[in-house]
Formats: C-alpha cells, structure tokens, sequence
C-alpha cells in the first residue's frame, strides 16, 4: 500500500528544488516499479533512468530517457524520439548507442581514492574499488570518447550505485 498524494505532493517538490536549480529530474524505473507511481513521475518530472529493456518497454513516455544497461539491450528499445542518453563503460557499449543518444561515459567513484561503500568489491590490493564504472584509465576513456564520432556527448557521469 501506498499514498498517492504523498507521493505525487513528494515529486513535485523533488521536480521544484531541481527546476529552481536547472537540474533535470529522472525517476530511477526500478526504484518503484508501480504504473501509477511511474504515470506521476513521468508527469511531475523531466524522465526516466532504466537499467533493463523491460523497464523501457513499461515506462510511459518522457522528455528524457536515460538508459544504463551493461548489456546493452535496453538501448535497443530506446525510443527514436526524444532525448535519450546512454551509459557506457566499454567502447561496445558506445558503438551500440542509438545513433541519436547522447553518451554519458561513466567513470569509478574509485578515483577519489576512497574505498566506495556501495556495489564495493576487493581488488587484489586488499583496497575495494567500486564495481561501477571505467576506471581512471585515460585509454579506455579516449577510445570511448574517440567511439563517439557523430554522437552527441552528454555529461559524465561518477557513480558509486
């Protein structure tokens, strides 16, 4: 059970704070996989983040898409239309975006140095690193950047999801 008012009286000041401050508002589709929740947020706020092709498939329409799937095949059912942004670790990834994506190359929070306390696996120094995202490596980074010709860039994105 859940209240509807609540909820909607909660996006809409979520959708205010970022409005005010020129932040765009995605709904993490997985986070409340209910349509009526999903037909408020894709009312109140500017779109959707999905991470599955069958979170694309049950999502209503958006202003913005934004689709982080390692295995790509969420970015097969992305709308033709819209903005749609992409999440890439790998250059496949880059290469596989519709040709109307933006990319968001996203990179480890394991360069801050610190050991990330979410998704956090060892690595063979004994230090955990985040499993999430390219690691400061400025050659996988330039590939994928270099993958990109004629692809509209969006912003990066460090995550420590």
């Amino acid at each position: 059970m859940f209240d509807r008012a609540r909820i909607a009286a909660n996006l809409r000041a979520i959708a205010s704070a970022a409005r005010a401050q020129g932040i765009t508002a995605l709904f993490a589709a997985k986070s409340f996989p209910h349509a009526d929740v999903r037909a408020l947020a894709g009312e109140l706020l500017d779109g959707f983040d999905a991470a599955s092709p069958g979170e694309v498939a049950e999502l209503p329409a958006a202003r913005v898409l934004s689709i982080f799937d390692p295995s790509g095949r969420a970015t097969a059912s992305a709308p033709t239309r819209g903005r749609v942004i992409v999440g890439c670790e790998t250059v496949h990834q880059v290469t596989a975006a519709p040709a109307h994506a933006e990319i968001a190359i996203r990179i480890s929070a394991s360069i801050t140095g610190r050991d990330p306390a979410v998704g956090a696996v060892l690595d063979g120094s004994g230090h955990r690193r985040s499993r999430f995202g390219v690691e400061a490596d400025g050659p996988a980074i330039r590939a994928m950047v270099h993958a990109q010709r004629g692809v509209p860039s969006g912003s990066t994105s460090i995550t420590d999801r």
